[in-house]
């Protein structure tokens, strides 16, 4: 397997957006910077749903969650119902009560 990283690298660099074609070959922006993405992930215009998902550019041609998914009028409501659903298992405590407790993956019996 290639090693990307260097590419990651530069990519995040130099050009934290970029113009990509997806797999299925519809333009997109790939964003690498994370100041960049944290703007984006803060702007609830952004989700899994579009509002013309018949023009909306997919990542691939397959059935099952190659484009956008769900209404689009009712993300925000969902999304807000899925936090207060998940936060709790998020928080601070319990993230802090999981540190130390994992000692990391078995070794696969095919790499010994």
């Amino acid at each position: 397997m290639p090693d990307i990283g260097p590419v990651w690298a530069d990519l995040r660099s130099r050009h934290p957006v970029t113009r990509v074609l997806t797999p299925a070959g519809d333009p997109a922006w790939l964003v690498t910077g994370y100041a960049e993405a944290k703007t984006l992930f803060s702007d609830p215009q952004l989700g899994r749903s579009h509002r013309t998902s018949e023009t909306a550019s997919r990542m691939s041609n397959a059935g099952f969650m190659g484009g956008p998914t769900g209404d689009f009028d009712a993300e925000p409501a969902f999304h807000a119902r899925l936090r207060r659903v998940l936060a709790p298992s998020f928080s601070a405590r319990r993230m802090g009560r999981l540190e130390g407790g994992y000692s990391g993956w078995p070794t696969p019996s095919w790499t010994t």
